[in-house]
């Protein structure tokens, strides 16, 4: 990334300067300082950035050109913000050294049944069970694990259009 930057300098002579790219979020990007002689009038310094340390840093623009020192010649310049500031430009627009970032498909978090509330009968201590595969019904927690050593599941049962909850919310004891 190239920025030209223009100042009027009183005096000709030597300068040398320095300045820092910071992303959106204020981080430190790059830092870039040359030298150049400059006549008694307006000249202009080009600040390189390294573009490969922008994508890599993966935080999209605008990008600030901050802490400016300008010397020489008697005269000295010090900016720390406001120096410029980019158009909205992408991370993505510069080459990284990273690999792509990981994009995974959008999977289904995985919900233990026990123990999702959608399976709770209206009391806090019954379990919404698929019954041997034929019928839901509400059981007590403390006797779940009975019931699913015995072949039932949690939740509705798959052939079952009601839930446990629409029925009578049976007490099964043992």
């Amino acid at each position: 990334l190239d920025v030209s930057l223009d100042v009027e300098t009183v005096s000709s002579g030597f300068y040398e300067w320095s300045a820092t790219l910071r992303d959106s979020l204020g981080t430190e990007i790059d830092f870039d300082s040359g030298s150049a002689t400059f006549s008694a009038e307006s000249n202009s310094f080009i600040l390189m950035f390294d573009g490969t340390l922008i994508g890599d840093n993966r935080v999209d623009g605008p990008y600030f050109v901050s802490d400016l020192l300008l010397y020489g010649a008697g005269e000295s310049l010090v900016q720390s913000t406001g120096v410029y500031t980019t158009d909205t430009l992408l991370a993505s627009q510069f080459e990284s050294t990273l690999p792509p970032p990981t994009v995974s498909p959008s999977a289904t978090p995985t919900v233990d049944p026990c123990n999702d509330p959608i399976n709770f009968c209206g009391k806090s201590n019954k379990v919404q069970i698929c019954h041997k595969g034929k019928k839901s019904r509400c059981v007590r927690s403390d006797k779940l694990d009975d019931y699913l050593n015995e072949g039932s599941s949690c939740g509705v049962c798959p052939n079952s259009n009601t839930s446990a909850k629409s029925q009578k919310n049976e007490l099964f004891s043992r």
